[in-house]
């Protein structure tokens, strides 16, 4: 349990820091063209793992399908992720989009794997306090761009937890590092497929190639982490131990970007850890 807890801690802090560089770097209008390039980039870092691993066994063909299926839910959970946060407020999406564990718990119990009324609890404390600090932001709209927000955090939310789910399954009947390269590969066939049908443009970013490369490893190092509790105890875990990472992106705002927290949103942050201190025992 607390690797699987330590393994979305992980994916956690490198999503935060991830999503940090999002707010710096990334403009409206290149959401495609960074999507690419990122998993782009990400697949060129995991296909020499994934081929080392495919030495000792290929694959099984369920294996694919289940990863296929996670790779374009990630997808679509990436577009949906970018869109909410582009239409905002912050304060309304955050907190959608932080909740999906609450989708991998549903996942996890039709599989049999049941938490005690202690852990839902906790759980439901980083969730709601998690997604109390992620909110903390200001941001007018109007009442139709605050619906469109709302159904893009929804389904940024149901495609991340179903994303992680298929990925659990995958792992389970296959090797998951074989699996890493094509779930990458998948996501961002998915990504051009959707540009193109969109008419949207998808060029690779030329400019800035450090801060892509470094937005890839992170991201790729958060999914695979995730990805990879498919075979551990209670794998349901590292999907609530990453939904930190909007908390996580919002501490480091507060160091780095001057964004002030208030005494409030401190406590809600230690309550937080407080939580996962207590799933991890």
């Amino acid at each position: 349990m607390l690797l699987s807890l330590s393994l979305g801690l992980v994916a956690a802090l490198c999503w935060g820091i991830h999503d940090l560089l999002v707010r710096i770097f990334v403009r409206a209008d290149q959401l495609f063209s960074t999507l690419v390039t990122v998993l782009l980039y990400g697949t060129l870092m995991q296909l020499p793992i994934s081929l080392w691993a495919m030495q000792s066994a290929l694959p099984s063909s369920s294996a694919l399908n289940y990863t296929a299926l996670s790779g374009v839910l990630y997808a679509i959970a990436g577009i949906a992720l970018y869109k909410a946060f582009v239409i905002g407020p912050v304060r309304t999406v955050a907190p959608i989009i932080g909740a999906y564990p609450l989708f991998s718990i549903i996942y996890a119990s039709f599989g049999g794997d049941a938490l005690s009324a202690s852990q839902i609890i906790a759980i439901l404390v980083v969730i709601i306090a998690a997604g109390y600090v992620s909110a903390s932001g200001e941001k007018t709209t109007t009442s139709n761009q605050q619906k469109a927000a709302v159904g893009w955090a929804l389904l940024a939310a149901f495609a991340f937890a179903s994303s992680f789910s298929s990925g659990h399954s995958a792992s389970e009947i296959g090797n998951e590092l074989s699996l890493l390269a094509p779930n990458r590969f998948f996501s961002l066939l998915t990504i051009i497929v959707v540009a193109l049908a969109l008419k949207v443009p998808f060029k690779l970013a030329k400019t800035q190639r450090g801060w892509w490369l470094l937005m890839a490893a992170l991201d790729t190092t958060a999914q695979s982490a995730v990805i990879s509790a498919g075979r551990l105890e209670h794998p349901s875990l590292a999907a609530v131990g990453a939904s930190l990472f909007g908390l996580i992106t919002v501490i480091l705002a507060a160091v780095f970007l001057k964004e002030r927290l208030t005494a409030t949103l401190w406590i809600a942050v230690l309550l937080v850890f407080v939580a996962i201190g207590y799933l991890g025992v």
